[in-house]
């Protein structure tokens, strides 16, 4: 998978579940100005969720996924829920 300046971040797609990370993680840096991250497409019609860098990011293949490489080692977070709860309380 693709890594790019900042510790968090997002494989997803512009699906309702992918849009719910991004809604929350926009309004969050609103807040806190040091919050940071990269979002990239993961296009489930190609089958990007099936690609071995995917998996390892969610053994699910499934979108929307998250690494974490502000903690060592990086956490993985996927399924929405999961990702919209590790975001709130790492950003309290």
């Amino acid at each position: 998978l693709k890594k790019g300046d900042h510790d968090l971040q997002i494989y997803s797609m512009a699906t309702p579940n992918g849009v719910k990370v991004t809604m929350l993680l926009e309004e969050l840096c609103d807040i806190h100005l040091d919050l940071e991250y990269d979002a990239w497409a993961a296009s489930i019609m190609n089958g990007d969720q099936f690609t071995s860098g995917f998996v390892e990011c969610n053994p699910n293949s499934k979108i929307p996924c998250m690494m974490d490489y502000g903690t060592t080692p990086p956490t993985r977070v996927f399924e929405s829920a999961s990702i919209l709860m590790y975001v709130s309380e790492k950003f309290n």
